[in-house]
């Protein structure tokens, strides 16, 4: 399902807070070892590794920055600049900058589900909705030019989950 976001309004949020993304088939998006590395959707479970701040850079842009302080970043910003490739969503930068800056597009008030747009204005996709494949984990492509099933993820308020 391919949906119209050209008329929604960017999601309103406090300049920070904790987060996590779920897929829609319920995987979380993954720091793997809380940041530097990859970023996988094979987790079922909500730990520190799944925990981001989010962080605000302008209205309805955003970065995310994971437990060890690094921040996820589009690699397809590089990869864009006249190679053909794959690219993907890593959790590398040490500072926010372009690549680190993300539109958050509101799909629904319930969930919320939201979709990422890069710098670029390419949407970010957990390949295959998440989990786990034959050779390992589900990893994130930047390279989208439209909202289905995989651009698809849930905002989660961690905070809120934590209260009593």
């Amino acid at each position: 399902m391919v949906m119209n976001v050209a008329a929604q309004d960017p999601l309103p949020l406090p300049a920070e807070r904790r987060v996590a993304l779920k897929t829609s088939a319920g995987f979380y998006v993954t720091a793997e070892n809380g940041g530097g590395l990859a970023v996988n959707t094979d987790r079922t479970e909500l730990g520190p590794w799944e925990t981001f701040t989010m962080i605000a850079v302008s209205p309805g842009v955003f970065s995310f920055r994971t437990e060890k302080g690094t921040y996820l970043c589009d690699l397809g910003a590089e990869a864009r600049g006249g190679r053909m490739g794959r690219t993907s969503l890593a959790a590398s930068r040490k500072q926010m900058d372009a690549s680190t800056h993300f539109k958050v597009v509101l799909l629904n008030l319930d969930g919320p589900m939201v979709a990422l747009v890069t710098a670029g204005g390419k949407y970010v996709t957990a390949e295959n909705n998440g989990g786990v494949k034959a050779r390992g984990a589900r990893a994130m492509a930047t390279d989208r030019t439209a909202i289905g099933a995989w651009e698809q993820l849930q905002l989660v308020d961690v905070d809120k989950l934590q209260k009593p």
